[in-house]
């Protein structure tokens, strides 16, 4: 994860710096115009130009696709080709730019080339391999040849990039190990976000979504089917003769009996729908239908469900298993979820009252 937010970074800081090294491109261009060929130094501009227009194309693709996950990581390798591509015109380029016969203008060439490594070490910190990579190929060619020319002036150049590449080392390790751990420290800060975000809306005890989650993704629900004309169905759904379960196995197993209740009505709902438990041994079913006959098809059918599930509660000398039943009221509506709520409520009780086990459903008048 931490890869593939450093990738993240590395495209989103470093898109100026294609442009940044086509200007310095230029510069260097107009530098060397006096004393240098020039048919070279105009093609030597075109293959810098060409390397920008493949990294310029590298990240319109990247912000077309959006990846994330493993797919952001697809994207290194034709960052750091383009990238490094890049940099060897520049490093191996130099060579064959650089005026033999003018120290002055040598001189400016290798400045630039510095000055591109610094700029280098900043933007492409987020991924130290890639960063010494791309210093190396702008420096390491000069050095070399600066070694090859064999001057005491030259030798003394070759000696200052080299310490410039030692403190480049050692400054992109100390950069690179605090970015590294920043970016760990704020996937476990989100995490731990997220984590709590996600416990402020489900229940604990069951898993399902709680009260507060319950009403503000139904309210989300209601405007959805107020734009588009459709219908909200709510089901509410409470254990029969819950506290005598409570009474006679403990609170223990009556968890494992809220929890068997939550499982069969969350395997029974749509992705789309919301179930909640509400409070106490009372749940909650919010869901768009077409017809009321959806919310009453789906209400009686978890009826039989519970009906028929053998809950296996734990007892202190042996296993038992009990069955429980439930009482549902059902309702359908527009007219806001605390209206829904108070009609559903009272066709619960209905369904109390006639003897419970069973599915009542009753109009949303508003």
């Amino acid at each position: 994860m931490a890869r593939g937010e450093e990738l993240r970074l590395l495209y989103s800081q470093s898109f100026p710096a294609v442009f940044a090294s086509l200007l310095a491109g230029l510069l260097v261009v107009i530098a060397l115009w006096p004393v240098q060929d020039r048919a070279l130094l105009l093609g030597w501009y075109a293959v810098l130009g060409f390397s920008a227009l493949a990294r310029i194309a590298v990240f319109l693709g990247y912000w077309r696709q959006s990846p994330s996950g493993d797919e952001l990581l697809e994207w290194e390798r034709p960052y750091s080709v383009t990238l490094l591509f890049s940099s060897a015109i520049w490093g191996f380029g130099a060579l064959l730019i650089m005026p033999p016969e003018s120290f002055l203008h040598q001189v400016v060439l290798l400045f630039f080339l510095i000055g591109m490594s610094g700029g280098a070490l900043g933007v492409y910190s987020p991924h130290r391999k890639l960063m010494l990579a791309t210093i190396s190929t702008l420096l390491l060619p000069s050095a070399f040849w600066l070694l090859y020319e064999g001057t005491n002036l030259a030798l003394l150049m070759a000696v200052g990039i080299a310490a410039f590449m030692v403190t480049v080392i050692r400054a992109s390790e100390v950069l690179s190990s605090r970015m590294h751990q920043s970016f760990l420290l704020a996937l476990v800060l989100d995490g731990a976000r997220n984590e709590a975000e996600r416990m402020a809306r489900v229940d604990e005890l069951t898993g399902v979504s709680n009260r507060r989650a319950f009403y503000e993704e139904g309210r989300l629900m209601q405007e959805y089917c107020e734009r588009n004309d459709g219908l909200l169905a709510m089901i509410l759904v409470d254990v029969d003769h819950f506290k005598r379960i409570n009474d006679s196995h403990g609170h223990a197993n009556g968890d494992l009996v809220l929890q068997k209740v939550a499982r069969v009505l969350k395997k029974a709902v749509r992705s789309s729908d919301v179930c909640a438990r509400i409070g106490g041994e009372e749940f909650g079913i919010l869901m768009r239908v077409s017809r009321v006959e959806e919310a009453m098809k789906l209400a009686q059918k978890l009826c039989r469900h519970l009906a028929e599930a053998a809950i296996p509660l734990k007892d202190q000398k042996q296993e038992k298993a009990v069955s429980v039943t439930a009482s549902f009221g059902v309702t359908t509506g527009n007219f806001g979820l605390d209206a829904l709520f108070r009609t559903a409520d009272a066709a619960l009780y209905r369904a109390k009252e006639q003897g419970r086990n069973q599915v009542v459903y009753a109009a949303c008048a508003g």
